[in-house]
């Protein structure tokens, strides 16, 4: 039997007039039986909370973030979430409006909301910008800039984004409603080992893409890159440029998440040029 729960993400948020953030953590609440529980996740490195906080040296903010989290914890004995949210709403380390949703297996749900919404630097460091973390990061610029509500989303297990083609299905990591249509955005991280099979991901794209304009009107594929840097190297630049190229030239945009520009130009993209309506 599915268990009914509320979760909100954990954010540091250095300036409050500004109200940029980095996802630090999960909390979820369980009801069960009239009984609730609660369980948290949390980032291991705090390492993307300081480069947004330039002003606070490393050691003193990950000393602040640990000593937020510790009340957090402490509190959570015998308050609600809604309480918490609501005593941890005006400092740096901020909760979230609770969000509703049914759970199967707690453990497993949890770790997806951890990958869905937070990065993890630690993890990164060690493998690269893999294509999970490609996804939260475009997730976490669009919603900086106001690109969020009913007209975004975003690919779950739960609620996977497909767009029909004449043959098949297709799997997208979002949908984004922009005026009269809707973008269908694949993401593909060349930052990997494997990164020979990052090709043939594009290369799949292109097919998706011819698919789709049979069968699909009113719908554009794009795709967002992101170039080999901690599995950088001659051949996986190379194969990173071929991507881009055929791409490109099959009339796919092809948006390189590492370049500020790019970042811009996909923005502006999909930044509606007249009010959506309610």
């Amino acid at each position: 039997m599915s268990l009914k729960s509320h979760y909100c993400i954990i954010r540091y948020v250095p300036d409050l007039v500004r109200n940029e953030g980095v996802n630090i953590g999960i909390a979820l609440e369980i009801e069960n039986n009239g009984e609730t529980t609660k369980q948290f996740r949390f980032a291991e490195s705090f390492q993307r909370a300081a480069k947004l906080d330039p002003i606070t040296k490393t050691v003193l903010l990950e000393k602040n973030i640990k000593a937020a989290i510790e009340q957090i914890n402490k509190e959570s004995k015998v308050l609600d979430l809604t309480s918490l949210i609501s005593n941890f709403s005006g400092g740096k380390v901020q909760l979230t409006e609770a969000r509703f949703a049914l759970l199967d297996d707690i453990e497993r749900e949890l770790e997806g909301l951890f990958e869905q919404f937070v990065i993890d630097e630690k993890e990164e460091r060690h493998h690269g910008k893999t294509d999970p973390i490609l996804k939260k990061e475009v997730r976490e610029t669009l919603r900086r800039v106001g690109i969020n509500g009913d007209r975004v989303k975003y690919s779950t297990n739960k609620e996977p984004v497909f767009l029909k083609g004449k043959i098949s299905r297709h799997l997208f990591d979002m949908s984004i409603q922009v005026n009269h249509h809707h973008d269908f955005i694949r993401c593909i991280s060349f930052d990997v080992e494997h990164h020979n099979q990052k090709l043939d991901a594009a290369k799949v794209l292109v097919y998706d893409n011819k698919d789709i304009r049979e069968q699909t009107e009113g719908a554009e594929v794009v795709s967002i890159l992101y170039p080999p840097k901690v599995h950088g190297g001659r051949k996986p630049l190379e194969l990173f440029k071929e991507a881009w190229l055929i791409l490109n030239d099959e009339g796919i945009p092809a948006f390189n998440f590492d370049l500020a520009k790019d970042r811009e130009r996909l923005i502006e993209r999909i930044k509606p040029s007249e009010p959506i309506a309610e």
